[in-house]
Protein backbone atom coordinates (compact mmCIF):
# COMPACT_ATOMS: atom_id res chain seq x y z
CA UNK A 1 0.00 0.00 0.00
CA UNK A 2 2.81 2.42 0.74
CA UNK A 3 5.78 2.41 -1.04
CA UNK A 4 8.97 0.93 0.79
CA UNK A 5 10.98 4.22 0.86
CA UNK A 6 8.31 5.38 2.63
CA UNK A 7 7.07 3.39 5.14
CA UNK A 8 6.87 3.62 8.51
CA UNK A 9 5.74 7.42 8.81
CA UNK A 10 2.26 6.24 9.38
CA UNK A 11 1.49 6.97 5.72
CA UNK A 12 -0.39 3.70 5.80
CA UNK A 13 -2.86 4.53 9.09
CA UNK A 14 -3.23 7.82 7.04
CA UNK A 15 -5.04 6.20 3.95
CA UNK A 16 -6.41 3.56 6.47
CA UNK A 17 -8.42 5.93 8.16
CA UNK A 18 -9.72 8.10 5.05
CA UNK A 19 -10.73 4.82 3.24
CA UNK A 20 -12.70 3.78 6.82
CA UNK A 21 -14.00 7.06 7.06
CA UNK A 22 -15.58 6.82 3.67
CA UNK A 23 -16.60 3.20 3.54
CA UNK A 24 -18.31 4.42 7.08
CA UNK A 25 -20.32 7.31 5.56
CA UNK A 26 -21.31 6.25 2.06
CA UNK A 27 -20.93 2.31 1.92
CA UNK A 28 -24.16 0.46 2.45
CA UNK A 29 -24.10 -0.85 6.33
CA UNK A 30 -24.63 -4.67 4.94
CA UNK A 31 -21.33 -3.88 2.47
CA UNK A 32 -19.44 -6.52 2.64
CA UNK A 33 -15.23 -4.90 2.42
CA UNK A 34 -12.85 -6.92 0.93
CA UNK A 35 -8.99 -6.31 1.17
CA UNK A 36 -5.88 -8.55 0.06
CA UNK A 37 -3.24 -9.02 1.96
CA UNK A 38 0.51 -10.72 2.42
CA UNK A 39 0.78 -12.67 5.26
CA UNK A 40 3.22 -10.30 6.77
CA UNK A 41 0.61 -7.53 6.92
CA UNK A 42 -2.34 -9.62 7.73
CA UNK A 43 -2.02 -8.02 11.32
CA UNK A 44 -2.53 -4.16 9.93
CA UNK A 45 -5.61 -4.98 8.66
CA UNK A 46 -6.66 -6.99 11.77
CA UNK A 47 -6.28 -4.35 14.13
CA UNK A 48 -8.24 -1.92 12.00
CA UNK A 49 -11.16 -4.33 12.24
CA UNK A 50 -10.92 -7.17 9.37
CA UNK A 51 -10.99 -10.22 10.06
CA UNK A 52 -10.19 -13.62 7.99
CA UNK A 53 -12.74 -15.32 6.01
CA UNK A 54 -11.10 -18.76 5.60
CA UNK A 55 -13.14 -21.56 6.06
CA UNK A 56 -16.17 -19.38 4.98
CA UNK A 57 -14.68 -18.33 2.10
CA UNK A 58 -11.41 -18.79 -0.44
CA UNK A 59 -9.70 -15.83 -2.28
CA UNK A 60 -8.32 -17.09 -5.57
CA UNK A 61 -6.19 -15.12 -8.13
CA UNK A 62 -4.73 -15.84 -11.59
CA UNK A 63 -2.07 -14.28 -13.65
CA UNK A 64 -1.43 -14.31 -17.14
Amino acid sequence: MVDPQHQDKGIDEMIMRELLGYLDQYAPEEADVIVMADVANIHFYQKHGFKLVYPDRYGMSRKG
